[in-house]
């Protein structure tokens, strides 16, 4: 097993040794016959096989080492059905020797069938090559000795020796007898040797040629079984597999939660399951099955189990000090070198220092500590009622342009995100000032609304809200302003989603509202800045990572803390090349 990997490369440089060979022939106008034309057309698909095996060769050889098992099977199963097995066919042939055999095929094994497949394939392949080999040798052979006996007398001895192999030799003799009708006149008494020459071998000459015509039909069959295989191998996953023929998958799936969930987020639970299943020396289904049978509550998940929860307090107090103690380290003793008042050039230092050695820590620590995705719910279809979410963009807007703006980068998320149960609001504030109303609020709230309507008649649905807020004096900053600005901004929004402000209330903190009739029952709230992009379903993952039960926010008995879970959940963020040039800190 351990050369199967090994030898599918030596089988694949044969194939295109003999593919070259064979352009070669058609360039020179040479008729190759039917089989060898299949794998001229088709020989891209070899290739295409082989760079995946290229580029995954290391995980590849690694999962073949153990598994005799479901090789031995796969090469009963395609030997049987001559090469030709579609996915329903492999599907049931694989169901079928679980259930003779009683045993239940791993996920390792499964996910080695695809390989294992191509090996097999390709290794029929390179004998069919080395066979076509042959005949094409044989059959230049026999045409250079004719063509060296043209002007001489032609014996059967200049073609064969009395003491050939019948059998080895088949296909040459088989050359032998198409091409005595060049000799001519002659062909009569060299046909009549030939066949004496075979009788006192006990090989009759039209048995011989019976042979070779049906193999060379079978060939072509062969060949075309091959070919067809490998597209259809393009066409199925290991997905399929693990949900068609795994014992152990079929488990996991009566998991309501399990079988809702991504692909990625599927595979983060196998990974782990026969994590635990080899540390606890049991195979996998075995140990899934202890661990169902340990379930409790109707609304249970497998999840909790394979992924319990772990006090990280040591771990996290570990890492503030290491980042503390350093970054005040390297200040103190870059700070000697900064500016000749030491203590002032601490004080600058400390936070750029930080800052940097943060980065460097945690690129560091990404290489040495194992990081897993969040678990997700597969919302790529749309999102569920019990989901309904709301895009909201808090900025301050002082020009009907900026709203327009701000409106058609919401209708871009849209666009990008469509589904539904997925709503969008411009939540307007004002520019601050030295009067509590201005003329330009009452034409901002009017614009904002009209548009807000408007593109919720070109889409024919209610989908984008708009709200405006009012001017309250602040102390601090000595001006009028929104309340609390962003912070208070959000907090007024949420309660208007969760239906807690009045209409009085509504009326005072708002210039334009037209979230007042909103009867939605929105769970979740994607929060962006007006330079963020939410590109392509992102908006479904996003909900679909707070969706799943194992992300569920869960409080402490007082209700002031999240123990459990999240209540707030941040994606990866990066600039995009425009965003980089805007300001000096952003080019820093």
């Amino acid at each position: 097993m351990a050369n199967l990997v090994k030898n599918f490369f030596s089988d694949f440089e044969d194939i295109n040794e003999y593919y070259m060979f064979l352009v070669e022939k058609t360039k020179q106008k040479e008729y190759v016959g039917i089989t060898n034309e299949w794998l001229i057309d088709n020989f891209y698909l070899l290739v295409e096989h082989k760079t995946n095996i290229v580029h995954d060769k290391k995980e590849i050889t690694k999962n073949l080492k153990k598994y005799n098992r479901i090789f031995y099977c796969l090469k009963d199963i395609v030997v049987r059905n001559n090469y030709n097995i579609s996915f329903n066919l492999l599907v049931s042939e694989l169901r079928d020797y679980q259930k003779q055999a009683k045993i239940a095929f791993s996920y390792y094994e499964l996910l080695c069938v695809k390989n294992i497949l191509l090996f097999l394939y390709t290794k029929r392949l390179a004998d069919l090559c080395h066979e076509g080999y042959r005949n094409l040798v044989n059959k230049e052979k026999v045409a250079r000795i004719i063509e060296s006996r043209e002007e001489k007398e032609i014996e059967l001895s200049n073609f064969l020796s009395e003491n050939i192999s019948v059998q080895e030799e088949a296909n040459y003799i088989f050359e032998i007898n198409n091409q005595l009708k060049e000799v001519g006149a002659k062909s009569n008494r060299l046909f009549k040797e030939l066949n004496e020459l075979l009788e006192e071998k006990r090989v009759s000459l039209k048995e011989i040629i019976n042979n070779e015509y049906q193999k060379s039909i079978d060939n072509d069959i062969l060949i075309s079984n091959i070919f067809g295989d490998l597209k259809e191998f393009f066409e199925f996953t290991e997905e399929d597999l693990f949900k068609k023929v795994s014992k152990t998958e079929k488990l996991l799936l009566e998991d309501e939660v399990y079988a809702k969930m991504t692909i990625e987020s599927k595979r983060l639970y196998r990974e782990q399951l026969l994590k635990l299943s080899k540390r606890h020396h049991k195979d996998e289904l075995t140990y899934l099955q202890e661990l169902l049978d340990r379930a409790d509550g109707e609304e249970y998940h497998i999840g909790f189990q394979l992924f319990p929860k772990k006090k990280n307090t040591f771990k996290v107090t570990l890492y503030i000090l290491t980042i503390v103690i350093a970054s005040v380290g390297i200040s103190f003793l870059l700070s000697k070198y900064f500016i000749p008042w030491r203590w002032l050039g601490f004080i600058l230092l400390l936070i750029p220092v930080s800052q940097l050695f943060v980065q460097i820590f945690n690129q560091i620590l990404i290489r040495f500590v194992p990081t897993y995705p969040l678990p997700k719910l597969d919302y790529s279809k749309g999102i569920p009622d019990n989901s309904k979410t709301m895009v909201v963009i808090p900025t301050i807007v002082g020009s009907r342009e900026k709203i327009k703006n701000m409106f058609d980068t919401l209708e871009t998320f849209y666009l990008v995100n469509k589904t539904d149960n997925l709503y969008f609001t411009l939540l307007g504030d004002v520019t601050a000032s030295n009067e509590e109303v201005l003329d330009l609020d009452s034409e901002l709230a009017t614009y904002g609304v009209e548009y807000a309507e408007k593109l919720n008649k070109k889409y024919k649905k209610d989908l984008f809200y708009f709200l405006y807020r009012k001017r309250f004096w602040n102390e601090h900053e000595n001006s009028y302003l929104g309340y609390e600005r962003k912070r208070g901004a959000l907090l007024q929004f949420n309660q208007l989603l969760l239906k807690k402000m009045s209409k009085k209330e509504q009326d005072y903190w708002y210039f334009a509202n037209t979230l007042g009739d909103f009867n939605e029952d929105i769970r979740y709230v994607i929060t962006l800045d007006q330079d963020n992009r939410l590109v392509l379903n992102t908006a479904l993952n996003l909900v679909g990572a707070m969706a799943h039960p194992m992300n569920h926010p869960v409080l402490n008995k007082e209700e002031t803390k999240v123990v459990k879970g999240y209540a707030l959940m941040q994606p990866r963020v990066s600039l995009d090349i425009e965003a980089t040039n805007k300001s000096l800190y952003s080019q820093i």
